[in-house]
């Protein structure tokens, strides 16, 4: 897909933090040099090509009492791949799930959360019995080291 100067310029300015203040979408509009309509429909635009997912609030969930992380490797036959990923997907305490093959006969992998390590048992035992999975594998996070958000339009750019 191609992008163009102001693309990559929209890009860089709403990949990070909004500017705190009223009118943030003004103030980033004056930043790139648009009327904040512009501004608003290369967004709109961006999000219509599929480059850009959305806009959210990223929450600390570690100040929200949610202290249990999990990754799963789950062995999921391949004919049913898609179907199983479709319903652990639609999981609201499931924020990652990726497909990856190499790796013994592990093929779907899925990061858990819950309040506590019951809580993402209870959930795991739930995919379990409601998707009749029954290899996998948890790797509980032990402490967070690095959680930062990418950035893909860099000052050079």
């Amino acid at each position: 897909m191609k992008l163009d100067k102001t693309d990559w310029l929209v890009l860089k300015l709403v990949q990070g933090d909004l500017p705190m203040g009223k009118m943030p979408f003004d103030m980033l509009a004056r930043q790139a040099g648009l009327d904040v309509d512009s501004l608003l429909e290369k967004i709109s635009e961006l999000k219509n090509r599929g480059v850009i997912r959305g806009f959210k609030a990223i929450v600390r969930h570690y100040r929200l009492n949610i202290g249990a992380n999990a990754m799963v490797a789950w062995s999921v036959p391949d004919t049913r791949l898609d179907e199983v990923a479709k319903e652990l997907v639609a999981m609201e305490s499931i924020s990652h799930c990726y497909e990856r093959h190499g790796l013994d006969d592990y093929n779907l992998f899925t990061m858990i959360h819950g309040r506590d390590k019951k809580d993402v048992e209870d959930i795991i035992n739930t995919a379990v019995l409601s998707l009749g999975l029954k290899r996998y594998r948890v790797y509980w996070s032990e402490r967070e080291l690095k959680k930062t958000s990418m950035l893909y339009a860099e000052e050079d750019d």
